[in-house]
């Protein structure tokens, strides 16, 4: 027997040619534990996956998790010669890729890290160990890289070479030796191109993540081989990662050109923080020829608002520099005035005199203005200027006033500027001339698709070989935002995977949430603690302010884009314009205050609980605020009604139900681990939750039923019973019988079926159920059938549809109970021979799921068609049915009846002469009968194999 185990990458463990598939993650991480390590004392086993439980609750656990791996392999993959200690079975043929590249130095084996995505929640002594393997075996392959490279460089080709090399900047990106060693070697080879892309790479590392130039030794490295390669004369500058971005660019050219034909308008560029709306600029400047055009830039910075003209200085420095190189003259009234403002435009002029001074602080300030824009305009009559402001609206209301003035007095100057969009009410008053007469073009800044986002990923990040599932995490995080797509492919590669460990993030965070008002930032800190939707009502409730007040706050956060309105048929709630602010107020948000807040707002969507199927819906938020305060018993009460409409709905054969009803997949096995930790916590003295280890009980019982673990199903369900029997609680003895059945049926103990019958049939004879006595009905039907007695069994199942008909007229939830009896009245038919009638039955009780778009029972009515198809003889027919059955087999995980549909799934690629199919149906059929130990399914399983010899 033999294991392959692939653990340098995404864990990958096949077992006699099977993947094997664990039920949860505790149990997988100790098999990989044992895998590397061999053996381990349970104390160390415990220590590592359950350190923070009590020594018996850990042994337990552990023992789960033995057994678990144990039912993955079918196999006793671990022995345990000595009580405290676990080691690989010896009998097992154990391959494991980290022993063979350990050993052999095989580098072709590591694929990615050492469990590449593994992950445990909370479990700190597991995770340091997991870093600590990973840190281990990566540092052996850069070593064995590098002595390839070092070994061989003189023999392999240059693939190989090249190869080598990518592997080692990859893992090791910012080790400027590695870069140098690469260099010289392209160098050595006379391949100067790849040399110097290599050093180019390096620059746009350093500089992009660490805001770094390279070494002196690497630059001096740079220019010998500049020289060496000169003959070439190619550019020395390392080229431009821009990305994207081709439609706006292409626009800002067509204004520009508008602009050299006297026709042009300025521009404004918006959008968010981090949009990328800056390097748009300097991407569209670097195209710009300068030889017709006069560029003159200046970055406006947020303490400019406090200071009168400070986002012009630079301007003017720059224009101080241009009137000299032009030898432009201007009259000296304008230079004093310029100079007076700008103290930099009088670098190299004559000193002001004392006389001037008071002058110009004699005189108005639109005075001033006009000889300011006369040297622009004097300016402009040679060539047209271009003003180019970043952020603009960090600009003083007087600035804004100048440029308005210059661009509406001067059709030879525009200006081009980026905007932060939070920002744009505050920039339209200030240039509400310029927008009324239709002077500015604006260039709105989108976040980026998903479908652009990988593109960018794919451009950017192409170094980290990134899964579809690691851009989706991406773009969901950053939604589409450059910047915090680029800062999460940098925390990537650092092995962070949360964007607010970004300073860069932080920083754009924090500078939106400087200047609210004390109100506003209330109600962010409130609404940050929401799971989704905030909703207004709870604000108004919980924020203590005038109601004016509190919704001119609302809306001073509308504006600023820092929360959204949405409707929602007559509900009206709102939403952080992006989830990273609200992540980032929330984890400023003082501890308590938060835990405050949550247990306030479990409260009030207790209070929207209305005992009906809508419940659901407030659940998964009301489990969410429970779990940040420490009301474990709260916890533990909604996680047990959650996990028990997922049960009832994915578990119970023929539950009663309105009509199809979604739910996300879960795993049992971990949701029960979650439960186990949070019961541990409870006050076990509380009546409340005797009554809700009963229900868990219950959803543990009817679950290991389902999968065919009879004896662990059977001891939930039994104490459930005797829990049921001591409260004397009708309805949950019910459940607990019904159960009981559903097990007598699978394994045909009729005895115990008879028993459980009779126990019901008790119990309604007090309480006068009308429900559960068209249950009744049904399981007598049931009964009847097993033991041969088909007239009996029809009257029954008729019986059952009649009452459920009538108490469908009163609600419509008994649908699928309904055609359950259909379901059986057509098994009758089909084990009387008489398929035609079975078709019947069996296309009523479809035709009763589909008019309630239920999809429940599906699988077994068709495999019920199918199967009576077959048996006509119209295969084709069969073929369509049976393989729709094992559709829905497939998305909704249900065992039960799987192994006929396998079976006739088989024996129609038996008539095709397709052996291979045959076999892989007839296998999954005999491992379903087998695992269900349902007898009529074993002995179809064993006739098909019999007739097909």
């Amino acid at each position: 027997m033999n294991v392959y185990a692939k653990l340098l990458g995404d864990p990958q463990i096949e077992f006699n040619d099977k993947s094997i598939v664990f039920p949860y993650k505790k149990a997988e991480a100790i098999f990989y534990y044992l895998l590397v390590n061999k053996k381990a004392s349970r104390e160390k086993l415990t220590s590592l996956l359950w350190g923070d439980f009590n020594d018996k609750s850990a042994k337990k656990n552990l023992r789960d998790a033995l057994y678990k791996v144990k039912k993955a392999f079918d196999f006793d993959v671990f022995i345990s010669p000595k009580r405290t200690e676990v080691l690989l079975n010896p009998e097992i043929n154990f391959h494991v890729d980290i022993d063979e590249f350990m050993e052999n130095s095989n580098i072709k084996l590591y694929r990615s890290e050492f469990l590449s995505g593994f992950y445990i929640k909370d479990c700190y002594e597991f995770d340091e160990w997991i870093h600590t393997a990973r840190a281990e075996f990566k540092s052996e392959y850069i070593k064995v890289v590098k002595k390839k490279l070092k070994e061989e460089m003189n023999f392999v080709g240059l693939n190989d070479i090249e190869i080598y090399a990518n592997i080692l900047l990859k893992e090791d990106p910012y080790n400027e030796k590695n870069y140098r060693d690469i260099m010289r070697l392209y160098s050595f080879r006379e391949d100067y191109n790849r040399s110097l892309s290599v050093y180019y790479k390096l620059v746009d590392i350093l500089k992009n993540d660490l805001d770094l130039d390279p070494e002196q030794s690497t630059t001096s490295l740079f220019k010998e081989i500049l020289e060496l390669r000169s003959d070439e004369g190619i550019s020395t500058e390392p080229t431009s990662n821009f990305i994207g971005r081709k439609s706006e660019l292409s626009l800002l050219k067509s204004y520009l050109n508008k602009f050299r034909n006297g026709k042009g308008k300025s521009i404004l560029i918006t959008g968010e923080a981090g949009i990328g709306k800056t390097a748009l600029l300097k991407k569209h400047l670097e195209s710009i020829s300068t030889d017709d055009l006069i560029i003159l830039n200046s970055k406006c910075f947020e303490a400019d608002r406090d200071f009168f003209l400070q986002s012009w200085d630079n301007i003017f420095k720059q224009l101080s520099n241009i009137l000299k190189k032009e030898k432009i003259s201007i009259p000296k009234l304008w230079s004093d005035v310029t100079s007076y403002f700008f103290p930099s435009f009088n670098e190299g002029f004559s000193p002001l005199d004392i006389d001037s001074i008071e002058k110009i602080e004699s005189v108005k300030h639109q005075v001033s203005f006009d000889a300011i824009i006369g040297i622009l305009k004097l300016v402009a009559s040679k060539k047209p200027v271009l003003l180019v402001f970043d952020d603009i609206h960090w600009m003083d209301s007087y600035s804004f006033n100048l440029l308005s003035n210059i661009v509406f007095k001067s059709s030879n100057i525009i200006f081009i500027a980026t905007c932060c969009e939070s920002h744009m009410n505050e920039i339209e008053n200030n240039i509400v001339r310029l927008l009324e007469n239709e002077c500015i073009e604006t260039i709105s800044l989108k976040r980026l698709s998903l479908t652009e986002t990988e593109e960018f990923i794919n451009k950017k990040g192409r170094d980290l070989n990134l899964t579809g599932d690691d851009i989706n995490e991406i773009y969901k995080k950053s939604e589409g935002n450059t910047l915090f797509i680029i800062e999460y492919i940098n925390l990537l590669k650092e092995n962070k995977r949360t964007l607010l460990d970004s300073s860069k993030v932080e920083n754009i965070l924090k500078s939106r949430l400087l200047n609210l008002s004390s109100l506003e930032k209330k109600i962010l800190k409130v609404a940050s603690v929401f799971s989704d939707r905030i909703k207004l009502d709870f604000l108004l409730k919980f924020i203590d302010a005038d109601e004016f007040d509190f919704f001119d706050a609302l809306e001073s956060l509308q504006s600023k884009l820092l929360l959204k309105e949405v409707y929602n048929e007559n509900d009206v709630y709102y939403i952080f314009c992006h989830s990273l602010t609200k992540d980032y107020i929330y984890k400023n948000l003082n501890k308590g205050i938060a835990k405050t807040l949550h247990e306030k707002l479990a409260e009030y969507y207790e209070s929207k609980l209305k005992n009906n199927a809508r419940d659901k819906y407030f659940y998964s938020r009301i489990i969410y605020h429970y779990e940040n305060t420490e009301n474990h018993e709260k916890l533990f009460e909604y996680n047990i009604k959650n996990l028990s409409l997922y049960s009832d709905m994915n578990f119970e054969l023929f539950p009663s139900i309105h009509k199809a009803v979604d739910y996300e997949n879960v795993n049992m096995e971990e949701a029960f681990e979650r439960l186990d930790q949070l019961l541990e916590k409870c006050n076990d003295n509380e009546l409340g939750i005797h009554k809700l280890k009963m229900d868990y009980y219950y959803i543990k019982g009817i679950y290991y039923i389902r999968i065919g673990e009879y004896s662990q199903g059977l001891a939930f369900i039994e104490s459930y019973i005797k829990y049921a029997e001591e409260l004397n609680s009708y309805n949950h003895m019910l459940q607990g019988y019904h159960q009981m059945i559903y097990y007598s049926i699978q394994v045909n103990a009729l005895d115990d079926m008879h028993f459980y019958i009779h126990k019901i049939e008790k119990i309604i004879e007090h309480k006068s159920d009308i429900k559960e006595s068209g249950t009744l009905f049904r399981w007598k039907g049931l009964y009847n059938i097993r033991k041969g007695k088909y007239e009996l069994a029809e009257k029954y199942l008729n019986r059952s549809i009649e009452i459920f008909e009538n108490l469908s007229l009163l609600e419509n939830k008994y649908a699928l109970n309904i055609a359950a009896c259909y379901n059986y009245l057509g098994n009758i038919n089909k084990y009387k021979g008489d398929f035609r009638t079975a078709l019947t039955k069996y296309k009523k009780a479809i035709e009763i799921c589909e008019a309630n778009d239920i999809v429940k029972g599906l699988d077994m009515f068709y495999t019920g068609i199918g199967q009576s198809y077959y048996e006509l003889g119209k295969y084709k027919l069969s073929r369509e049915y049976i393989f729709k059955a094992l559709d829905y087999y497939n998305k909704f995980n249900n065992l039960w009846g799987r192994a006929i549909a396998e079976g006739y799934a088989a024996l129609l690629y038996k008539r095709e002469n397709n052996i291979i199919s045959f076999n892989e149906h007839l296998k999954q059929g005999e491992m379903y009968s087998q695992k269900i130990r349902n007898p009529y399914s074993m002995r179809l399983i064993d006739r098909i194999k019999a007739e097909t010899k």
